[in-house]
Formats: structure tokens, sequence, C-alpha cells
């Protein structure tokens, strides 16, 4: 907690009030969005990883990280546009 204090003064003093402005946006919205879009997938994975064989966690494992990804790129794709 400390640190985080400490690094958005510094933030705050590196950026200027309209900077850190749209930082602080951008940080609220990966807050309030994020889990949304999880899509339940922690909870998921611990319960039906258990019940798989070696393959099949595999590739219940890549599907989720391809999922993280595919939302990662598209929101760091079209953040360009919106801000």
């Amino acid at each position: 907690m400390c640190i985080t204090g400490l690094l958005n003064i510094f933030i705050v003093r590196l950026l200027g009030p309209s900077e850190y402005g749209k930082y602080s946006l951008v940080w609220q919205l990966i807050a309030t969005i994020g889990p949304i879009l999880s899509l339940g997938w922690q909870s998921t994975l611990a319960r039906f990883i258990p019940e798989k064989n070696d393959v099949e966690k595999k590739g219940l494992v890549t599907q989720g990280f391809f999922r993280v990804f595919v939302v990662a790129f598209f929101f760091f794709f079209f953040g360009f546009f919106i801000f």
C-alpha cells in the first residue's frame, strides 16, 4: 500500500492533471470490467481440471490463456482509438 501511494504521487507529478485523469480512467475501467471479462474462468478451471486427464487439462488451460490473450489484444488495439 505504501509503495502504491508513493508511486501515485510520482505519476501525478510526472503526468500532470489531465494525463493523470486519463490514467485513472483506464485503471478504473480495468478494475471494473476485468472481473466481468474473466467470464468465470477461474472457477471453471477449479471445477473441471481435477476431472480431466493430462491431455484435456493442457487443452483447457491453453484455451483459457487464448481467451485472455484475445480479450487483452482487443482492449490494447481499440485503446488506441479511444484514447
